[in-house]
């Protein structure tokens, strides 16, 4: 798959008053590929897909957004290029799941709107939940909407070019199916013109459905690649603060506490 460098921080702090919570953070994230960042509460994680989001304004460093300082960009170039979801997102009204869907894509005419509204809920597998109000959803199905919603967003805009989603916890409070379910989603959206960084907790459902890892402690990347080739007992054991054990599983490593070691953090 054909990949390009949408997003790129050079030597990135944020200070949030005496407190620095991302210090001197350098990366790349590319298209064509789905990006997890995990690491400790605490860590710097949310904060870190805001800045490069540009909902959060960096305190020093660099980061280009399409080649050219995410600051210069207005928020509706934004807009058309990246998409953002929050840990959880709240609606108070009875809004159908279609209607839901269609909010960031008003300014489509009726029938392209329809059209685009009804392929991504079909994508979504939501098809058959179009006409409910989304209060009568489940917690994985209501996150699906809301995915569905932001895919919508991106679509509409794509002939402007390459496009990024961050997701911050999209799997939060959802049961193990759910969260799944809603990785799968994202893994479907994934291609060579659009590309996906997401906050994650599970370990194990990160190394799962992601390419490539980013592991945070204290404000700082302390590894950033493949899960296979990063993700070791010893580099988890000292981001985490306890003894990490390592398992195997229809030829598959997994990793799992063993809460009567815990090391200092």
């Amino acid at each position: 798959m054909n990949c390009t460098e949408m997003i790129a921080a050079r030597s990135l702090v944020y200070e949030r008053g005496t407190n620095t919570t991302i210090k001197g953070v350098s990366l790349a994230l590319n298209t064509g590929e789905t990006v997890a960042i995990i690491g400790p509460n605490g860590a710097g994680k949310s904060t870190l897909l805001k800045l490069l989001a540009g909902s959060l304004p960096r305190s020093r460093g660099k980061i280009t957004f399409a080649g050219e300082d995410i600051s210069l960009w207005p928020a509706t170039g934004l807009a058309k290029r990246r998409a953002v979801l929050s840990q959880s997102v709240s609606i108070s009204f009875p809004f159908t799941v279609t209607e839901i869907v269609e909010m960031p894509i008003q300014h489509l005419a009726a029938g392209p709107r329809r059209d685009l509204s009804r392929q991504v809920l079909r994508e979504m597998k939501l098809e058959s939940f179009a006409s409910r109000p989304i209060q009568q959803l489940s917690g994985g199905e209501q996150q699906r909407v809301h995915l569905a919603r932001v895919l919508c967003q991106l679509r509409a805009q794509a002939h402007h070019g390459p496009q990024y989603l961050f997701l911050d916890e999209p799997t939060s409070s959802l049961d193990i199916r759910h969260q799944v379910e809603v990785l799968q989603a994202v893994k479907q959206m994934v291609c060579a013109n659009l590309g996906v960084l997401v906050v994650l907790h599970d370990l194990n459902l990160a190394a799962a459905a992601v390419d490539r890892l980013i592991v945070m402690k204290d404000g700082n990347i302390v590894a950033d690649g493949p899960p296979a080739e990063i993700m070791t007992t010893t580099l988890l054991t000292s981001v985490y603060g306890i003894t990490m054990q390592r398992g195997e599983a229809a030829s598959r490593p997994f990793f799992f506490p063993d809460p009567a070691d815990a090391t200092p953090a």
